[in-house]
């Protein structure tokens, strides 16, 4: 009989325990997202026939951590951190390449571009190096991001530079998420792509 007594309080006690715990659990811990660029959509045809040449782009060369998946961010403006759970969906060099493939494909400018693992002959070659990539937050200034693309175009057969250029383009963002900091992104390539575009047709 006594030890009914005493269960019934330690019962009781433990299922408060139980409901205390239970209400202090750590919520779930965000899930990875992954961002496409997609800056060749909506590109307009060069007006007049394609250059009859078949053109490769390589892949892009870039350092630390533009190199890296996760998205890049900086609120000083001199150091750069990474995002823990919000990636491209390939690393800056793959992502630019496929776009700049895309882009020169959609734009119509030669009758071919191909990318190095084809293996094909080839009358002019691309190559890409990534200065900036980076989600720009406050205090720093305004929210938006910060691209700059040095871009070349070589003759494979001479290996002669035709056209060099570093393209810069810093474009502000709807708010401070990385959703609207990659919308921000895809405008910035595509504008710096549209440049190249131009000054490839006047070579």
């Amino acid at each position: 009989m006594i030890l009914s007594r005493i269960s019934r309080p330690l019962a009781a006690l433990f299922a408060a325990g139980v409901l205390l715990a239970g209400c202090t659990a750590a919520p779930p811990a965000p899930t990875d997202t992954f961002y496409r660029l997609d800056a060749a959509e909506g590109v307009m045809p060069v007006l007049g026939q394609p250059q009859p040449r078949v053109v490769e782009v390589t892949r892009f060369l870039a350092a630390g951590v533009l190199a890296d998946r996760p998205v890049a961010h900086t609120s000083t403006g001199r150091v750069l951190e990474q995002y823990a759970y919000d990636f491209w969906v390939e690393t800056p060099p793959v992502l630019l390449q496929q776009q700049l493939v895309e882009y020169l494909r959609a734009a119509n400018v030669f009758t071919q571009v191909v990318t190095p693992e084809l293996r094909a002959r080839t009358d002019l070659t691309i190559r890409g190096r990534i200065l900036r990539f980076e989600h720009l937050l406050p205090p720093s200034g305004a929210a938006g991001v910060a691209v700059s693309i040095e871009l070349s175009l070589i003759d494979t057969a001479t290996d002669d530079v035709k056209m060099l250029g570093t393209y810069v383009e810093t474009v502000p963002a709807d708010n401070t998420s990385v959703l609207a900091a990659t919308s921000a992104m895809r405008e910035a390539v595509a504008r710096i792509y549209a440049r190249f575009v131009a000054d490839i047709t006047k070579t």
